[in-house]
C-alpha cells in the first residue's frame, strides 16, 4: 500500500498509518469477536448438555441412594431376624434334646430277649432301676438261655454321640470303681 501512495505522489503520514491502523484493527476485531461467538455458542451448547446430563445423572445417582438406603435397613432387619431365629433354633434345638432325654429317662433298651418273654404283665418283668444296677453288677455275664442279653439305658442319639466322646473316660472310672 505504500507504494501506491508513493505513486500517486502522497506523502505517508502518521495519521494515514493510524487510520489504516484502525480499520484494520477494526476488520480483526470484527472477525474476531465473530469467531468468539460462533465458538462460544459452541461451547454454550456443549455446556447445556452436558449440564442436562449431569442433572440425569444427579437424579439417577439420587434414586440410587435412597434405593440402597432402603436396601440396607431391609438387609439389616432381615440380618437381625435371621440372628434371632438362629439363635431360637439353637435353643429350640436343646429344648428338643432335653425333653427327648427326659421322656427317655424311665426307657431301658433289653437286647438279646426274644419277643413276647415278659408275658402280660411288662412292667411287673421290668422294674427299671433294680435291672440297670443288677445288669451294671454283672455285665457281659447276662444270659437268657444261651443268648447273651444286653441292657443299657435309652438315650436320644444326639446324647449317644456326646457319651461317645467320653466313653475312655468313662472306662477308667468303671475300672477304678
Amino acid at each position: 500500500m505504500s507504494r501506491r501512495r508513493e505513486e500517486q505522489g502522497s506523502p505517508l503520514t502518521m495519521e494515514a498509518i493510524s487510520d489504516l491502523l484502525d480499520k484494520k484493527l477494526a476488520t480483526h476485531s470484527q472477525t474476531i469477536t465473530t469467531e468468539l461467538h460462533r465458538s462460544f455458542a459452541v461451547i454454550e451448547t456443549k455446556l447445556d448438555t452436558l449440564q442436562s446430563t449431569v442433572s440425569t445423572n444427579s437424579l439417577k445417582i439420587t434414586e440410587l441412594e435412597s434405593t440402597l438406603n432402603n436396601h440396607d435397613q431391609r438387609l439389616e432387619a432381615l440380618e437381625s431376624t435371621c440372628s434371632a431365629l438362629a439363635s431360637k433354633n439353637t435353643q429350640l434345638a436343646a429344648q428338643v434334646l432335653d425333653l427327648q432325654s427326659r421322656s427317655r429317662r424311665n426307657t431301658i433298651r433289653v437286647l438279646g430277649l426274644p419277643e413276647g418273654v415278659e408275658g402280660a404283665q411288662p412292667v411287673a418283668f421290668l422294674e427299671k432301676d433294680r435291672i440297670i444296677r443288677e445288669a451294671r453288677a454283672k455285665r457281659g455275664q447276662l444270659r437268657y438261655g444261651s443268648h447273651p442279653v444286653l441292657i443299657f439305658e435309652d438315650y436320644p442319639p444326639e446324647i449317644v454321640e456326646q457319651r461317645k466322646k467320653y466313653s475312655e473316660v468313662m472306662a477308667t472310672l468303671y475300672k477304678l470303681g
